[in-house]
């Protein structure tokens, strides 16, 4: 079972504390994608970006990772196993939003709190990876003309 913890290019060093508290990940092959943290978990192979990246993202049976709306939205449309942990340690909670919107569709297991990652990780293990089916964007015609309305204004 391959394991990607991912923070993306933010610094989350709480959520790889509670990494190394866990007793389930030390039964996989995890990497550890540290961003620019500070904190070096001891379980798996940490590293802080790859040019590989792409690859190790879709060889992972379980993705956990921040709430980044990047990650999350790749690791769904992969139809990714996800543990999703908000990174509360931002300054704008904006990963709350994603977290609520995952757990209000089911689209992934979410650890609101760190105490809760082991019990997340054995769900997420248990099921299915989720089926996402976005939705088309249908104000572009709006957005369009807001912004040629502020280019013709002085």
């Amino acid at each position: 079972m391959n394991v990607l913890i991912t923070v993306g290019t933010s610094k989350f060093d709480r959520l790889f504390r509670a990494v190394d508290s866990s007793v389930l990940l030390r039964k996989y092959r995890v990497i550890c994608q540290i961003g620019v943290g500070s904190y070096l978990p001891s379980v798996g192979q940490v590293i802080r970006h790859s040019d590989r990246f792409d690859n190790i993202f879709a060889s992972a049976d379980l993705i956990i990772c921040h709430a980044g709306i990047g990650t999350v939205f790749e690791g769904l449309r992969l139809k990714k196993r996800l543990v999703v942990v908000p990174n509360n340690d931002r300054v704008d909670k904006h990963q709350n939003e994603l977290a609520k919107y995952l757990i209000a569709n089911e689209l992934a297991e979410v650890a609101v709190d760190l105490e809760s990652l082991d019990n997340c990780i054995r769900r997420a293990m248990t099921q299915e990876p989720k089926v996402f089916k976005p939705t088309a964007f249908f104000k572009k015609a709006e957005v369009l003309s807001l912004i040629r309305c502020r280019a013709d204004s002085p």
